[in-house]
């Protein structure tokens, strides 16, 4: 699912063309819209923010940023 919402957000491609391997976009697409409506989206970044090297982007590739963000939520699921 993230995956998905990360492949639409970073290839900026409609969720038509969502490829198979992530699911049938509508799903994926209701299901982020679900998440905005929740407030989940909302809590994710505030927490995200107190990480400094994310919310400052101190990386310079998206490659070791997109690291930083898998670290970060893997401490931040298991401390849950």
């Amino acid at each position: 699912m993230i995956d998905a919402i990360a492949f639409e957000f970073r290839t900026g491609t409609q969720w038509a063309h969502l490829p198979e391997k992530y699911g049938y976009w509508r799903g994926v697409y209701n299901r982020l819209r679900m998440w905005a409506l929740d407030g989940t989206w909302q809590r994710v970044f505030t927490t995200l923010e107190q990480w400094r090297g994310i919310a400052t982007r101190y990386e310079k590739t998206a490659t070791i940023y997109l690291a930083g963000l898998h670290i970060a939520g893997i401490f931040l699921w298991s401390a849950r």
